[in-house]
Parts: C-alpha cells; structure tokens; sequence
C-alpha cells in the first residue's frame, strides 16, 4: 500500500512539472501582441518617418518588423516578419496601413518569447527533477530499510536455525513487508526448541531404561550360573551335567551381551535418574536379603529410622556389592548397621583376599578391574555405579580392606 501510494506522489510531481511548462510555454496571453506596443513602433515611422528609430522600438519589445510602400515593395526589414500583405495575413501577422500608403507588418519572435521564459522554464525543471531525486532517493532508502534490512535478518535468522542455534529470538517488527513471517519463523523457532528437547529427554529416558535394566538383568543371570553350578555338583549325572554346563555357558553369553549393551549405553548417557523418597530403615533388611540369593549374608539388626534414599537404586548399590562379594571371595558376609548423626552406615565385609593400596584407591573408577578380576566376567562398572548412586542419594560409599574387603554404604537419614 505505502508502494502504491509514494508512486502515486511521483508521478503527481511529473504531471505537475509538464503541466507548468505547458502553461508557461502554451498561455494564449503569452504570445498575444501587445497593442500598444504596435502603434508604439507604428506611429514612430509614421510620424517621423524614422525606419532607424522604428526598429530600435521594434528591437525593444521583441518584434520582427516589414516596411511596405504603396506599392508593396519592401522599404526596410527587421527579423523574421513576411514581405507581402498575402503572406502575411496567411501567416496571422498583424498588418496596418499607414495613412501614407505604407504598411507596416509586425511579427512577434518565438525565440525571443522562449528567451523570455526560458530563466523561469530552467528553473522549474531543475525543481522538479530535484523533487522526483529526491523521491527517488526516499524510496531506496524505504525499500532498503523496509524490504531488504528484513529480509537479511530473516536470511541470517534461517542460518543460525539450520546451525542448530535454536536459543536466540528473531526480533519482531510488524510494520515491515515481512511482519508476518518475522512472526511465525520466531514461532517456528519455539517450536523447533521444544521438539528437540523433547527428544532429548525421550533419547535420555530410552538410554536410563536400558542402562538400568541391562545391570538389572546381570543379578539374575548370576542367579541362574550359580544355581547350574550348584546344581552340576550335586548330580551324578552325566547327561544332566553336560545340559547344566550349556546353561552356565548360555549364562556367560547373556551377561557378555549385557556387558556390551550397558557399556555403550553408558558411554552416552549423561546421568541416571535418583528420586529419593523417604523409606523404612527395614528396607535395607528386605534388599539385602533379595541380593544375598546363595544365603552368605549372616545375622545382622537395623536400627529403626526413617531413611532418604531411593528404593530401587539402593537395591542395585546392594546387588552390584554383594554380586562382586560372590564372584571375588565367596565367602561368608557379615553386614553391621549403625546410626550415625545424620546418615545410617551399613558396613559390608567378606573374608576374600585383601587388596593392595593401589586396587582400593581405583576401584571405584569407572571400567577399572583389580588385579583378582583376571580370569572373571565383569566390566568393572558396579563399584562406579553404586558409588554414583549414593552420592546422588546425598550419601557416600567407601572401600576399605581389613580381614578381606569392606565396602561402606552411608544413606542420610529423613528430616
């Protein structure tokens, strides 16, 4: 619309300019005869018979002047006017018969008409064509501030998208020709944004669920291999042995692929989610029993409190630490219990080898094996895990090896 209308201005101001020319150049008053100014050259030569004098007064008011006998023969002549009384009236010159048989025929000069004008005419042109620059230069100025300043910042707003720089806002400006898809590429922006958070928190969900069940499933695995095993030097059998080896081999296979999976799936993921809620001190009773499945753990009492923790997490801290108890030492496990301020320490010895200094100050280093690990299946993430467990638990684990190796589990207790 704003197009529109500053093209109608221009073309206005071309029509005005022609138009004035026009009225300048075209006005019938412009080039009608002064009449006094004919019987002022006139009666010049009839009075005193002065051609000389008649023609500088001729010269004075612009005039081409022919001097007739009576016989029609030209006396004298000045500019452009007709010889003959014919021509001229064929050409609307003026004609006047002196009453001494002369005639004298006066013409006004074009030339000496456009000389008259021709200041004004200069002057007016220069006007206009000053005003249509001008206009000109306005219109470069709007299209360029109004089309191509938004569209560079739609062109730049496109690039940073395709970067993957979803973060910054495209400003709006409503007023410009491109208001209305400053609008909705912003919006289109939003909603880039939320997608891609969207599917990063359903990529991490999907990492967490399999992270989680891939170390979930080991426990059971373990459960499976040692049952075999147990069961393989219980029978006499050589067919049953052979079928129960298969299964303790299918059972190393599982727990290799489970391995492979839990350690790419680890290598990506960021973080495993921690909800703590507040649980019975009883629970941990319940979770170590459920992971003592071969029945090493003896005796032990849990104070009455209520613990922070998360339910499901502590499981696995208690798992991952009394499967490791299993596979290293098989030995008995006594499990001590104490309160202690804030936190609730629970004390996990066995009766294996004891490890150096160097071992106990990188078990809990991801991916790292002591030096008993050779010969045994693992990929040195328990320890890690359960550690990072506690910590998000706002606990702590800690190892140590006295008379075989302890592991220390804090949990903070509800307030």
């Amino acid at each position: 619309m704003k197009n529109k209308f500053l093209l109608f201005i221009t073309a206005c101001l071309i029509v005005f300019a022609a138009g004035l020319c026009f009225l300048l150049l075209f006005d019938e008053h412009s080039y009608k005869l002064d009449v006094g100014a004919v019987n002022d050259v006139a009666m010049t030569y009839y009075e005193n018979g002065d051609v000389e004098k008649a023609f500088e007064k001729a010269e004075k008011y612009g005039f081409s002047v022919t001097i007739l006998d009576k016989d029609e023969n030209v006396v004298d002549k000045l500019g452009n006017a007709c010889e003959n009384k014919a021509a001229a009236f064929s050409e609307r010159e003026t004609v006047l018969e002196l009453g001494n048989g002369c005639t004298v025929i006066i013409s006004d000069d074009f030339s000496t008409i456009f000389s008259k004008y021709r200041s004004t005419l200069i002057l007016v042109f220069c006007i206009c064509v000053g005003l249509v620059f001008c206009m000109m230069i306005f219109y470069c100025w709007y299209i360029y501030y109004r089309v191509v300043k938004p569209f560079d910042k739609l062109r730049l707003f496109a690039a940073r998208v395709a970067q993957g720089n979803l973060d910054c806002p495209l400003e709006m400006d409503r007023e410009n020709l491109f208001g209305a898809f400053t609008e909705s590429f912003d919006i289109m922006r939003v909603e880039l944004a939320a997608s891609r958070e969207r599917e990063y928190k359903a990529n991490q969900s999907k990492k967490e669920l399999i992270a989680s069940l891939s170390h979930d499933i080991k426990t059971p695995v373990a459960s499976i291999r040692a049952t075999a095993e147990l069961v393989e030097i219980m029978s006499e059998n050589d067919k049953v042995k052979n079928k129960l080896q298969g299964i303790q081999q299918k059972a190393d296979q599982i727990e290799l692929l489970i391995n492979n999976l839990f350690h790419a799936t680890l290598e990506e993921l960021q973080e495993l989610e921690v909800k703590d809620t507040e649980e019975n001190s009883q629970l941990i009773d319940e979770l170590i029993r459920l992971a003592d499945f071969s029945g090493l753990v003896g005796d032990f009492t849990v104070p009455e409190c209520i613990l922070k923790c998360d339910k499901l997490r502590l499981g696995q801290v208690f798992d991952n630490i009394i499967s490791n108890s299993y596979k290293y030492a098989g030995t008995p496990i006594s499990v001590s219990c104490q309160l202690e301020g804030d936190f609730m320490h629970i004390e996990i010895l066995d009766s294996g080898k004891s490890l150096d200094e160097d071992d106990i100050s990188r078990c809990l280093d991801k991916f790292y094996r002591g030096k008993n690990s050779e010969g045994k299946n693992g990929s040195g993430l328990g320890l890690y895990i359960s550690s990072y467990f506690c910590d998000k638990m706002g606990g702590a684990l800690e190892v140590s090896s006295k008379d075989g190796f302890c592991v220390t589990v804090t949990i903070p207790l509800a307030k």
